[in-house]
């Protein structure tokens, strides 16, 4: 099996073919980003900074500057991507987009904190969080179910028990993030 690398300047990321690549990841994306209806966060971790900002570049890009805006908020440190909001009013759709290169627990809570504050102002409105790690990055599934557990463990009566596998929390790898956004796109198109 042939393995490829995408290479930056802090890290260097297997990427295998046909399974991981760039222009497979940035499609799943797009098409997540721009056809899932209500509000929705995507939350990418695990691969490097020059993917996220090829994602993102590509998603600015290919909108439809009369319907649809989007924000690009990016650190002020050292201009990298951290998020992108996707708004089309039209269409009832509003998602945003996180990226991380390594798994940092404190804002792994805020964005499941987000996600449940904002699904309750939206509730009219189907809304996810779907979570999707980098299979090839150590121990990043390991970190993600250590965190899930640790919440619930941690939870009082008058907090949420953060459990994904009993609310709209979804944490895929990228093989099930294809079949997440493959589902997404037969809501949206049922003829597919």
């Amino acid at each position: 099996m042939v393995v490829m690398r995408i290479s930056d300047t802090s890290d260097s990321i297997q990427i295998l073919p046909n399974s991981n690549n760039l222009a497979e990841l940035t499609k799943l994306v797009y098409n997540c980003i721009f056809n899932h209806g209500g509000y929705n966060i995507l939350f990418l971790l695990g691969w490097n900074n020059s993917t996220y900002r090829c994602i993102q570049d590509k998603i600015v890009q290919l909108r439809n500057t009369e319907t649809e805006t989007i924000r690009v908020i990016r650190s002020t440190q050292d201009d990298l991507p951290i998020s992108l909001e996707y708004f089309c009013e039209d269409q009832s759709k509003q998602n945003v987009l996180y990226t991380q290169v390594s798994f940092t627990f404190n804002t792994l809570r805020l964005i499941v904190e987000k996600y449940y504050y904002v699904s309750l102002r939206f509730k009219p409105y189907k809304s996810s969080l779907a979570i999707v790690y980098n299979s090839h990055s150590e121990n990043l599934q390991k970190q993600l179910d250590d965190f899930f557990t640790q919440q619930c463990m941690n939870h009082n009566e008058s907090s949420k028990c953060i459990h994904h596998s009993e609310s709209s929390i979804s944490v895929l790898d990228i093989d099930q993030f294809r079949d997440f956004v493959g589902d997404i796109l037969l809501i949206d198109d049922p003829e597919r």
